[in-house]
């Protein structure tokens, strides 16, 4: 996964940061609020390789509503990262 750390023991913006250093081919958007990171998480997985290996979204729209997909952003990273994992694997 071109070296991307596990997203356990960081910070959001510490991992985010290596995100986009990691992918800085796709363009990823930077993450300049913490406490919307579902929004910032759901422009990186309609980007790129993310989109391509359909990585998860953070959250959805139902009902008018934001629905959650995760309980926080360590839950969403370690989707992503398995699914980037596979996706290099194969």
């Amino acid at each position: 996964m071109n070296g991307l750390t596990y997203p356990e023991h960081i910070s959001l913006k510490r991992w985010a940061a290596d995100l986009v250093f990691r992918y800085r081919y796709d363009r990823l958007p930077i993450l300049t609020d913490e406490n919307k990171w579902q929004d910032w998480a759901n422009a990186v997985v309609a980007t790129g390789a993310f989109k391509e290996n359909n990585a998860p979204s953070a959250s959805s729209v139902k009902n008018s509503s934001r629905v959650d997909s995760f309980k926080d952003w360590q839950a969403w990273a370690k989707a992503v990262y398995i699914v980037m994992v596979r996706a290099k694997n194969n």
